[in-house]
Formats: structure tokens, C-alpha cells, sequence
């Protein structure tokens, strides 16, 4: 192939290693194929640069990568060879599967995606790793209002889309919403704070037959099966009947078992640990959706709940959420 070197000239000489952007291919391998987004290619957008291969050979890379980094972390507790990245149930492109997204904005309020290594905002054109939900907001054909820096666009499981405009001096007062948005809820984030346009600046999720209340800036797997395929894995590790309430474990690697006098908050497998994580203000509004979202019934117990899940020891397992049998 022919290719361009990306890095300053001026520090090729002592650089470990050169990064370099191909221009033309002259003998295309087995695994490369037509990319599934134009707008991600030679001076494109970054963040798709696997987009030209093919996607049974990204799979078996990343499953190369996940069980190289397992092999440096000394794990043994299972054959590392087995480890393989698998598509989710009815996944057959690998497209549509991302339900957050933030847009990059430049001065001239043109909304699109910066490029690899390159804070140029470049369009995004179809986008067709986006949700089909963010697709149909047709963001990259609007014109951001001055004093926009970055937009966030979510496509719950449950309920409408949602669009975060994020701007330290943005006035809440200067954005028309246009037609291409549909129902989307709206909302502005200035540094005084979230403005609501349209909505209560929340989304929902469903996973099973639980509905979580979650901030429309908040974190949550951005994979549209990424929390049901986590509530079902937990699941089954720790052998809970078909059909129990998800959010019964919450496991993180790396993680130390709770210290009594910390200050947990109810949560999923998937949502972040600890209300004290976050910004005061944050931690304000998470405690507030917390307290509307439902809570599991209130369940005995006998046995160990750490023992019960022997394989995990960072695993905690809340009292009114789980049953385990003796």
C-alpha cells in the first residue's frame, strides 16, 4: 500500500514508533472489505478505524487483544484461549448499536465528529454506527446555535430520544428545535447547570422487566444489548432463576467489597458505583432519580451471598435484592 507519515518531521528521528495513514491500497488482504462508512476514511472522522475490515476479522482481533491483556494480568483461572468477542443475539452487520453519542460542534456551528489524532470537526455523514433513533435526528445537517461546544445524543431502550446541548456560555434561549428532532426531549448543559427545554432531562431504560431512571448526560453502556447481555451473564454465573430482577450484582473489576460507612446508591451491574464519584451537583441529581426509580421487594436470605459467588470476590451482593439458598 501507499501510505503518508503523520507525525512532525521534525521528530521522526527520535519517535519509538511512526503513525502512519494509508492512501492506496495496491493488494487488498482477505480480511479487508468496503467500508461501511465513507465519511471514516482518508481525512475522515476518527473513532471507526477498523471500518474496512471485515467483521468476522474484527471480532477474532479483538478477541486476540482481550486475551493478550488477560494473559498480562496473570489470570489463570481459566483456559485464556476460550476468551472470544461474539456478536450480540441478531447482530448480523454490527451496525446501529450505539445508543450515545457526542458530536464535536466547530465555530461556525457546523455539528460533526473530529478526526483521528486531529480536533478538525469533520461530517459524519450517515453515521451508521449510531442507533437508528440518533440517525434520524439528522444532526449533522443542523447549524448549533452560538456558544455550543458539544452535543449529546441518546437513544434509550424506553421512551424518546434525547439531546443534550453542552455549552459553558450557551444561552438556553437562543435554540429552536427543529422538526427533524420529532418528540426528542431537549436540554441544555451551561456551567450553571442542565436547562430543560422539552422533557425532565431523563431517559429510561429497560432491561428485563426493570425500567431505570438514568440522566440523559449519565453513564450507561452505550451498546443497545450491552445491559441485558451483562444481567444475563451475572445471572447465570451466580445460577439466579430465569426471570430474576436484574441489578441483583454489581461487580467491577478491580474493585474492593464496600466498606460499611461508604454511601452506595441503588444501581445496575452496569451503572456507576458511587453517588461520591461524581461532581456534588451530579451526585445531587443521582440521588434524585435514584429516589424515583423503584426499588426490588425486600427478600430474606441464608447462606453467604460472598460465598455464593466464590468466583467473583469483588462481587457485591445486596441483601434486598438477592435469595440464596443455603
Amino acid at each position: 500500500m501507499t501510505a503518508r507519515l503523520l507525525e512532525d518531521p521534525q521528530e521522526r528521528a527520535s519517535a519509538r514508533f511512526w503513525r502512519a495513514e494509508a492512501l492506496d491500497v495496491l493488494e487488498a488482504g482477505p480480511d479487508r472489505a468496503p467500508s461501511v462508512w465513507e465519511e471514516a476514511g482518508i481525512d475522515g472522522v476518527g473513532g471507526a478505524e477498523w471500518a474496512h475490515i471485515a467483521l468476522p476479522a474484527q471480532r477474532r482481533i479483538a478477541s486476540e487483544v482481550m486475551q493478550e491483556l488477560l494473559r498480562r494480568a496473570g489470570v489463570s483461572s481459566f483456559p485464556i484461549e476460550q476468551v472470544q468477542v461474539e456478536p450480540a443475539p441478531h447482530d448480523a452487520e454490527g451496525l446501529a448499536w450505539r445508543t450515545r453519542v457526542r458530536y464535536a460542534v466547530d465555530e461556525e456551528g457546523r455539528v460533526g465528529m473530529r478526526g483521528w489524532r486531529s480536533h478538525e470537526v469533520r461530517p459524519v455523514g450517515d453515521d451508521p454506527l449510531s442507533a437508528q433513533a440518533i440517525r434520524d435526528l439528522r444532526l449533522g445537517d443542523w447549524i448549533a446555535p452560538e456558544g455550543t461546544e458539544a452535543i449529546d445524543a441518546v437513544a434509550p431502550s424506553a421512551g424518546p430520544a434525547s439531546v443534550v446541548l453542552i455549552g459553558r456560555d450557551l444561552d438556553p434561549n437562543s435554540v429552536e428545535i427543529p422538526d427533524s428532532w420529532g418528540d426528542a426531549d431537549v436540554a441544555v448543559r451551561t456551567s450553571r447547570g442542565l436547562v430543560t427545554l422539552r422533557g425532565d432531562g431523563t431517559v429510561h431504560e429497560r432491561v428485563g422487566e426493570r425500567l431505570f431512571t438514568v440522566s440523559a448526560t449519565g453513564f450507561w453502556q452505550s451498546h443497545r444489548r450491552a445491559a441485558d447481555l451483562l444481567t444475563e451473564v451475572v445471572q447465570a454465573s451466580l445460577g439466579a432463576p430465569a426471570g430474576a430482577a436484574p441489578g441483583t450484582c454489581t461487580a467491577e473489576s478491580g474493585s474492593s467489597p464496600p466498606s460499611p460507612h461508604s454511601r452506595w446508591v441503588p444501581r445496575a451491574p452496569w451503572s456507576r458505583s458511587r453517588a461520591t464519584a461524581a461532581p456534588p451537583s451530579s451526585q445531587r441529581r443521582t440521588s434524585r432519580i435514584c429516589r424515583r426509580s423503584p426499588r426490588p421487594p425486600r427478600t430474606s436470605r441464608t447462606g453467604s451471598g460472598h460465598a455464593a459467588a466464590g468466583s467473583t470476590p469483588w462481587c457485591s451482593i445486596r441483601p434486598a435484592a438477592v435469595r440464596v439458598s443455603s
